[in-house]
């Protein structure tokens, strides 16, 4: 807690006490303004701790930030603050999810991420061109329900993806495929395919 926001507390202790007692003091009925200041200083902190709690129920939205004396003032400060580090750390993460979109989408070859029993997170473009995988409608579809040529069944069930699997496709119209899959992260596979037609 900052020095400031106990001096700006102090003050309002003041501006509340000082005036009771002395008029506690003229008129001889210094108790029952001490009280009366009390409940003044008391009512005015409520008050500030209900728009607090409005302001947090709300959202906490900086641009209505509850202007206060005091020390509720340091901890709205420092929830603003708090949401400015946050908001700024956001819009790095949304700039980094797009370079990393822009950069999946300019490979040439299939990059699908996955969880590790298949399900598909992302892919790229090319996904769709070699494996026929959308990356809109197929998320959390298993890559086996789209991918359905026997090799690329057993090499996926099997979890060995040491050496990539080469997938000749049916017809002369259809290309020959390397497929690897590489484990990253927790839990995560990420499956790159190349046309080697």
């Amino acid at each position: 807690m900052s020095l400031n926001a106990w001096l700006s507390e102090l003050n309002r202790i003041l501006l509340v006490f000082v005036p009771c007692i002395l008029i506690g003091l003229v008129t001889g009925y210094l108790p029952f303004f001490f009280i009366l200041g009390l409940m003044i200083y008391g009512l005015w902190t409520a008050r500030q701790l209900v728009t607090l709690k409005q302001w947090l129920d709300g959202g906490a939205l900086v641009h209505d930030a509850p202007e206060y004396l005091g020390i509720a003032d340091q901890h709205v400060s420092n929830i603003v603050d708090l949401q400015k580090d946050h908001q700024a750390n956001k819009t790095k993460l949304e700039n980094l999810i797009t370079h990393y979109k822009e950069m999946i989408s300019a490979l040439p070859d299939a990059v699908v991420i996955m969880a590790s029993n298949g399900e598909i997170k992302s892919a790229n473009q090319a996904a769709h061109d070699l494996l026929q995988i959308d990356p809109s409608r197929d998320i959390n579809t298993r890559i086996t329900q789209l991918v359905r040529r026997p090799a690329f069944t057993d090499y996926f069930s099997a979890k060995n993806f040491k050496q990539p699997l080469e997938i000749r496709g049916p017809s002369d119209h259809e290309p020959e495929l390397s497929i690897r899959i590489i484990p990253f992260g927790e839990s995560k596979l990420v499956l790159i395919a190349q046309d080697m037609s």
